[in-house]
């Protein structure tokens, strides 16, 4: 996330699109939540296990959070490895917990 595209990293690359996106869904009715990985500082970059997990729920699922989501943005950094395949994994577990409160439509 610290590489750059057209001179800017991705990691701010990241947060524009998310403004955007957050612009753009402000005053919908939905649920959503917001959940970072790879942005621990405390985590050793040689403890690969411990950095395997970092991933953390900053915004749990639910209505109109956008303004809370919105308030994590300014504070992430991309930092050392990013842990996907545990965060589909904690993410599975949220959907699957919050899915009896959740009206699913297409």
């Amino acid at each position: 996330m610290n590489a750059r595209i057209g001179g800017i990293s991705k990691i701010n690359l990241t947060k524009q699109e998310m403004y955007h996106l957050l612009d753009e869904q402000d005053g919908i009715s939905f649920q959503t939540g917001f959940r970072v990985f790879g942005h621990d500082r405390t985590i050793d970059r040689e403890d690969r296990r411990r950095a395997c997990l970092n991933s953390e729920l900053f915004v749990p699922i639910a209505g109109k959070n956008i303004g809370s989501i919105r308030s994590k943005i300014p504070g992430l950094a991309a930092w050392r490895r990013t842990p996907i395949a545990y965060s589909l994994e904690k993410l599975v577990k949220i959907l699957v917990t919050t899915s009896n409160r959740i009206r699913w439509s297409c």
